[in-house]
């Protein structure tokens, strides 16, 4: 009966199956053919969804991204060899930040602040230090775009850099943009040690070992070195950020344009800081036009309001820009 009912799945393929019904399925295929698990499989599709995630809109992921998880959670629960199981843990912990940060990016906070707790347990039982601190980096990007508490941001990032140590990575990299955010975001920020960090976020950017995980950053390379360091130089009012939004900009394919209208987001967030309002705020109204949304746009959006003149409140395109920031939910 179980020979059958496998046979019968694959039969239907093409049908619309019930996702229980299709996990018992595969689970008893599985037992059928004595199937070992297979990490290498695994990997690849981690590297998969690293790849899609710049690539498909906000929220596009997220049930596919569930469902992986949990497959990986009933795999988890059967007994495996201790190697297989924290191989399982490392897969859990990816594609549970990757979620988390589609249910941020949807508008999700609370059922992200659960799986990111789910992706740091995992990424710690798991054994793998440079993933720990990936993912406490991560999450505190994350939280940061979100408007969380500093103290709370800080935190995360500083136990990044702890375990971190002088092991370069994608992870301290994350910690160090933070700490650069934290330290020139808001009144009386200290540029000094935003741009000590800025310096730091460079130089272990220079130090990356060759080859990724599957992650996001691994498939954007450089475009998403210069993305960052265009925000942290427009955060700390620097004029080298117009030169290096246009790196950012040659460097990022068409296939990604929910990083790059939020580059383009940060220029008119720039050009506004620096008193060209009439481009500044065309550039923002025609870039929140189209495109998905996002936690990040939401955030730099809302800098660009505040970051306007008083005189430049009843400008036509301000008018057009708070009309956008409403009609979209921002």
């Amino acid at each position: 009966m179980e020979r059958r009912t496998a046979i019968q799945l694959i039969a239907t393929a093409g049908a619309v199956i019930p996702l229980a019904d299709l996990e018992q399925s595969l689970t008893t295929m599985d037992r059928i053919l004595d199937t070992r698990i297979d990490l290498d499989d695994w990997e690849r599709t981690v590297r998969e969804y690293g790849y899609q995630f710049v690539r498909r809109p906000v929220g596009a992921l997220a049930a596919d991204l569930t469902a992986e998880i949990t497959a990986v959670s009933h795999l988890l629960n059967q007994g495996n060899a201790p190697r297989v199981q924290a191989g399982l843990l490392r897969v859990a912990a990816e594609l549970s930040s990757l979620l988390a940060t589609d249910l941020h990016d949807s508008g999700r906070p609370r059922v992200a602040r659960h799986v990111w707790r789910a992706a740091r347990r995992s990424a710690d039982a798991s054994g793998d230090q440079e993933l720990s601190v990936y993912v406490r980096a991560k999450e505190a990007d994350d939280l940061w775009w979100a408007g969380s508490s500093p103290h709370a941001v800080r935190e995360l990032a500083e136990q990044a850099v702890i375990r971190a140590g002088d092991t370069p990575s994608y992870g301290i990299l994350r910690a160090h943009i933070v700490r650069c955010r934290l330290a020139a975001d808001g009144h009386g920020g200290d540029i000094g040690e935003a741009r000590a960090a800025l310096r730091a976020f460079s130089e272990t950017f220079e130090r990356l070992p060759p080859g990724g995980h599957g992650r996001p950053e691994d498939a954007l390379g450089e475009a998403w070195l210069h993305w960052h360091e265009a925000h942290l130089l427009t955060m700390i009012g620097d004029d080298q950020a117009q030169d290096v939004f246009d790196q950012a900009l040659a460097r990022y394919s068409a296939d990604t344009p929910g990083t790059v209208s939020l580059l383009q987001l940060i220029r008119a967030l720039d050009l506004v800081r620096r008193r060209e309002i009439d481009d500044g705020l065309t550039h923002a109204v025609t870039t929140l036009s189209t495109g998905p949304l996002s936690t990040a746009r939401r955030f730099i959006t809302t800098e660009i309001t505040k970051a306007l003149p008083r005189q430049a409140h009843t400008h036509p395109h301000a008018t057009e820009l708070r009309r956008l920031i409403s009609f979209h939910g921002l």
